[in-house]
This record gives structure tokens, C-alpha cells and sequence, in this order.
């Protein structure tokens, strides 16, 4: 009886199995599935031989050196969009005429910063995520309302009156969500 020879990607399949935490007996039945005749003593040489079990704490260290990485660059890329919807937000209130491609650059970031908060955001307050979505969606509707025939005029005069109708609002119901 002569010995199967396995190539590397056969060993690196087998190892897919370990990897996920899988029984022996069990990823023999899937391995021996692609690779026939694949037997159990050659999962336990290639785990000795190979010190798989050093390999997947290596492999688990880093998939929660990325799970931190992830849970925090939603972070800073929420406060990078956050910041330049404030530069676009500054440089509409200051123009004479609404623009409207700086009115769908600030309705993209708007929404763009919304789907961050809810979708990233749910381990925070959940008041908190509600209150600065409604805030962002408000602005949003007066950005929109500045182009409105007639209505851009006023809603500048009345800016600061404005804004912290908004505030109240967004507190208001994001004290309730």
C-alpha cells in the first residue's frame, strides 16, 4: 500500500478546517470529500508537523487586531466626513446662491454620516445615534429648502433662529427614539 502525497494546497485546505475550530473526525469526512483517500493520521502528523494550534493563535491574535482596528476606524472616518460636511455646510450658508451640486455634496455626506451612526454606532446610546440622525436629516431638508424659489432669502436671514429650532427639535426627539 503506498502513501498519498499531498501538494501544499492540499495541506492549507485541510488546515481551513482546524483553522475554524473543526473536530478531526469531521473535517476528515469534508477533506476526504475533495481529497479521497485523506486519512485521519495525516491531519495529526501535519498538525504536529506543521504546529497548526501556534498557527491559529497566530491567526486568532490577528483577526482581533482587526476586529479593534474595524470597531475603531468607523470612528475616524465618521469624524473625517463629519468634518468636511461642516467645511461644505460653512461654505453654502456663506454663498448668495444655493448650489446645487454643494446641496447633493451635503445631502451625500449627510447620508453617508447617518448609515456610519446607525450601522456602527448601535453599541453607543441609542438616543444619542437617533439625535444625530435626526439632526443631520434636518439639515439636510433646510439645504434642500435653500433652493426653493423664495425661500433661500429668509431661511439665511433667519439662520441663527433656525438653528436652534433645530437643536431643540432633535433633542426633543432624540431623548425619545
Amino acid at each position: 500500500m503506498s502513501r498519498a502525497r499531498y501538494d501544499d494546497t492540499a495541506r492549507e485546505f485541510a488546515f481551513g478546517f482546524y483553522l475554524r475550530g473543526w473536530d478531526r473526525d469531521k473535517a476528515v469526512v469534508e477533506i476526504q470529500k475533495v481529497y479521497p483517500g485523506f486519512a485521519p493520521k495525516t491531519w495529526e502528523a501535519w498538525r504536529a508537523k506543521y504546529d497548526w494550534a501556534q498557527r491559529r493563535a497566530m491567526a486568532d491574535a490577528k483577526a482581533r487586531d482587526f476586529d479593534r482596528y474595524a470597531g475603531e476606524a468607523w470612528r475616524e472616518l465618521l469624524f473625517d466626513l463629519r468634518e468636511v460636511h461642516q467645511r461644505m455646510m460653512e461654505t453654502f450658508r456663506a454663498s448668495a446662491e444655493a448650489d446645487p451640486q454643494i446641496v447633493y455634496a451635503l445631502n451625500a455626506t449627510a447620508k453617508q454620516i447617518g448609515e456610519i451612526i446607525t450601522r456602527h454606532g448601535k453599541a453607543q446610546d441609542p438616543q444619542r445615534v437617533a439625535m444625530e440622525v435626526l439632526q443631520l436629516a434636518m439639515e439636510s431638508l433646510l439645504t434642500e429648502m435653500r433652493l426653493v424659489k423664495g425661500l433661500g432669502a429668509p431661511l439665511k436671514r433667519n439662520a441663527e433662529d433656525i438653528g436652534g429650532l433645530v437643536q431643540k427639535i432633535a433633542e426633543k426627539f432624540g431623548r425619545s427614539a
